[in-house]
């Protein structure tokens, strides 16, 4: 089954189109014909008289195909296919509106000849072949990473940095063929790769040595456990949110278990924010310096204590949140929605977008947030927010 690399929130695969594959279809291979029809509230996207699997349709074909049926579009047959030279075809038919002075022509079938035709439209031209090109080199690794890269390829395109598919094939195969080297992940040689690139991508390591069975992936508390690494011990920066705002430092490899009477975790992505926050009875606060908190995720503990994410509004932030959440599904997040975002718009200033963010376990209010603030380029530093809103907020919410 082909699926549109673009992704695509809740929203929109509830309403999902349907896509016709060919027989024997495999691998990566786009179907050669793309058909959308615009009948009544349906359409549909695919091949005649072939079998229906279900794809996800970009945004921004939907929205044209909507416009074109409830007004006449000028702005439709100016950009279809026979003038661009890629696009769609569109095929019109007569409707009498008498609200538009009668006999009108309207789009009747919208179809995408080639594949090629459906990337350039959604502008993932370029995506697509890199990402082909990073399946490739994985596949150069074994068969069993050729297999794993051809059936996971949503995956790669989410969480590995396109053009990284030779660095991956490298880290694969040295792990592979030396399971648990017992050194740090940058003492692995690996030529002409970054001594970073194993550091930043050992979870996705991880995920694909477990899921072949290589025996370099073992049970274990931690990634660098479960492939055999060494760890420096990271100093974890908590504070208890009883009264006494008391903070301190835990070496991470001695945080075995929780303090008595902690009821909840609440983890703040900045120092300042971390250091004013309220009095939150049961409360054991962990300053989660960015992305540095995705290394926690594997920790046990993190698995049996309700934890709430608070971090900026910004593409960022969610992207935080939403890898977070691929490992425990049970975080939730507070001050991260639409509301607090229309609510505070005059604290807005510039944010770098995210590369394939992980946006997809965000929870519908959490998405739509995400997707403006990634659009847009911009966001709200969490420390900007006022401290009555974050105060009652925080207490409204955690208790």
């Amino acid at each position: 089954m082909w699926k549109s690399p673009v992704g695509s929130t809740r929203r929109e695969r509830r309403n999902a189109c349907a896509i016709h594959k060919p027989n024997g279809f495999a691998g990566l291979q786009p179907p050669a014909s793309v058909i959308l029809r615009v009948a009544g509230r349906k359409q549909r996207i695919g091949v005649r008289d072939l079998p229906v699997v279900t794809i996800e349709i970009d945004t921004q074909v939907r929205a044209l195909l909507n416009e074109a049926t409830e007004v006449i579009c000028p702005e439709l047959p100016a950009i279809e296919k026979p003038r661009q030279g890629l696009g769609y075809s569109i095929a019109l038919s007569v409707h009498r509106l008498r609200q538009h002075g009668g006999a009108q022509p309207l789009p009747s079938r919208v179809w995408f000849e080639t594949a090629d035709d459906f990337l350039h439209f959604i502008g993932e031209t370029e995506r697509w072949h890199i990402l082909r090109s990073d399946i490739a080199s994985i596949a150069v690794a074994g068969t069993e990473f050729s297999t794993w890269a051809t059936t996971n390829a949503r995956a790669l395109r989410t969480r590995l940095v396109a053009g990284s598919g030779p660095a991956l094939a490298a880290a694969l195969t040295a792990l592979h063929n030396r399971p648990h080297p017992g050194c740090f992940a940058r003492e692995i040689p690996l030529p002409g790769v970054s001594g970073k690139f194993i550091e930043e991508n050992l979870a996705l390591l991880a995920d694909i040595l477990r899921a072949i069975g290589s025996p370099a992936w073992r049970e274990g508390e931690t990634i660098h456990a479960q492939l055999g690494l060494k760890q420096t011990s990271r100093l974890l920066r908590l504070m208890s949110l009883n009264g006494d705002q008391l903070d301190y430092g835990v070496p991470l490899n001695r945080f075995i278990a929780l303090p008595a009477g902690t009821e909840r975790m609440l983890i703040v992505e900045n120092l300042r924010t971390f250091l004013t926050l309220p009095r939150l009875p049961g409360t054991l606060a962990l300053f989660g310096e960015g992305h540095a908190v995705q290394t926690l995720a594997s920790h046990h503990w993190f698995a049996h204590v309700p934890i709430t994410y608070w971090g900026d509004l910004d593409p960022t932030g969610f992207d935080i949140l939403g890898r977070l959440r691929r490992v425990h599904s049970h975080v939730r997040s507070a001050m991260m929605d639409t509301a607090t975002l229309a609510t505070h718009r005059n604290l807005l200033s510039k944010a770098a977008p995210v590369e394939n963010p992980a946006f997809e376990t965000l929870t519908r209010e959490e998405n739509g947030a995400a997707i403006q603030v990634q659009e847009s380029r911009h966001g709200i530093e969490q420390e900007k927010l006022p401290p009555d809103f974050i105060h009652g907020m925080l207490k409204s919410f955690l208790n």
